[in-house]
């Protein structure tokens, strides 16, 4: 068969269709690369003055003092999808046993999201220890931000690790 016009014309065509589509996939194949990183983003906060960061594969981000004062954030998938009552609600059952609740608070992230804190104290050697829980879902994540040690090292740090726990940063 001789080449017309008209089978370059549709020769043409296609292969501007199989550019155009690879082009396509191209541009899809980056955004889904980018959207993986964007929710791979870690979960983070500020470190208090006197904090190092530490390595634990169970958080996002960990830190601690000298005197053993721990703070840590995981962001997990909202799921089962819940809301803010829903997470904090599981949590706190989950935790009244080790723990007494000693206070409840509503909170704000800098980011302006509302979240639930929950403090609680046990005894651990005859020592009272502090645990804080504070509960944010922000999207399709729930983060928890958690902040604990012996009373007598955690109480002087309160401020410090309020600011921390609240400087959150939700992705």
């Amino acid at each position: 068969m001789k080449p017309t016009m008209n089978n370059v014309k549709k020769n043409s065509k296609s292969h501007e269709g199989r550019a155009m589509n690879h082009f396509a996939q191209a541009v899809l194949r980056l955004v889904l690369v980018l959207a993986a990183f964007g929710c791979a983003h870690p979960a983070h906060f500020a470190t208090p003055p006197g904090f190092v960061s530490i390595e634990d594969d169970a958080y996002d981000f960990r830190a601690t003092n000298a005197d053993g004062v721990v703070l840590g954030v995981r962001a997990m998938d909202n799921d089962p999808e819940g809301d803010l009552a829903f997470w904090a609600g599981a949590i706190d059952r989950r935790l009244r046993q080790r723990y007494e609740a000693v206070e409840v608070l509503e909170v704000e992230a800098a980011t302006g999201t509302s979240g639930i804190q929950i403090r609680y104290q046990t005894d651990h050697g005859g020592r009272l220890h502090r645990y804080w829980a504070t509960i944010f879902v922000h999207g399709d994540r729930v983060y928890l931000v958690e902040a604990g040690g012996d009373a007598e090292f955690f109480d002087p740090q309160v401020a410090d690790v309020e600011e921390a726990v609240l400087s959150v940063d939700l992705g």
